[in-house]
């Protein structure tokens, strides 16, 4: 995600960071995968996607590495949800869940979007 950052917004990309929450999900095997919904972006997804398929070829990645789609609204509590483990006293294990902030250690206060 830093290069993805640093490829669509440039090299003082922690000033204009792109905020995300990725949640780690177990596949069917026994590899992990990241699910990471970007929110409060001025880019399409058009650019999204053009910056991650410059990542995987820039990185020399497998088209498989990093697959872009966009996720209608609706369908996204329940499709990021099932992996969280919640209890019948609605705890959760958040363990499996990070934010943009946390994962790069940027202060939320000093967080400048691009206008």
């Amino acid at each position: 995600m830093r290069a993805f950052e640093i490829d669509l917004l440039g090299r003082h990309w922690n000033r204009k960071h792109i905020p995300f929450v990725a949640i780690a999900e177990k596949g069917k095997s026994t590899h992990w995968h990241y699910h990471i919904l970007i929110y409060d972006c001025p880019f399409n997804f058009f650019q999204i996607q053009l910056t991650f398929h410059n990542i995987v070829d820039k990185y020399n990645l497998t088209k498989e590495t990093i697959d872009v789609r966009p996720i209608i609204t609706s369908g996204v509590n329940s499709y990021t949800s099932k992996e969280f483990k919640a209890d019948i006293n609605k705890h959760f294990d958040s363990d499996r869940i990070i934010t943009s902030e946390i994962l790069f250690n940027l202060s939320s206060k000093s967080k400048k979007h691009i206008p």
